[in-house]
């Protein structure tokens, strides 16, 4: 097994390699994608607190959780590895590498609440960071976690 962060040099990434994203990817989501030729790759090449730059192939924003299968399956099917990015909790460079398709999920945050019974439930995406749980959970009824 290699480490994650060296798993990008273990792929041959090429412009085709791009040219595939944008076609699997569809008309539909490809302003969802990000490419080293645009003014917002560079902000989201790297994770905010990053020490050490990567150079992602790709970035793709998910909307809603269709987009993030959308992206998996493109990045398996052009053979680019895909990295996805939560809510802004991961280890440094682990979400993100070079050569890669990045899946930013943060936009996928719902946080919603339901009774089953006396029991009541929480349902929190992938994307949502702590202070939106916390903030949605006691406006939903004075819950916390």
């Amino acid at each position: 097994r290699y480490p994650l962060a060296t798993l990008s040099f273990l792929y041959t990434v090429t412009g085709q390699s791009v040219d595939c994203l944008s076609a699997c990817i569809g008309p539909q989501l490809q302003s969802f994608l990000v490419k080293k030729d645009s003014s917002s790759y560079q902000g989201l090449s790297t994770g905010n607190r990053a020490r050490v730059p990567r150079y992602p192939l790709a970035i793709f924003l998910a909307q809603v959780k269709s987009d993030i299968k959308v992206a998996l399956t493109c990045g398996r099917t052009c053979a680019v590895p895909a990295v996805v990015r939560a809510g802004g909790h991961s280890y440094e460079d682990l979400s993100s590498m070079s050569n890669s398709l990045i899946i930013d999920i943060s936009n996928v945050n719902a946080v919603s609440v339901f009774q089953n019974g006396t029991t009541y439930l929480a349902n929190i995406d992938g994307g949502a960071r702590l202070g939106h749980v916390y903030l949605s959970l006691w406006d939903a009824g004075g819950w916390s976690i």
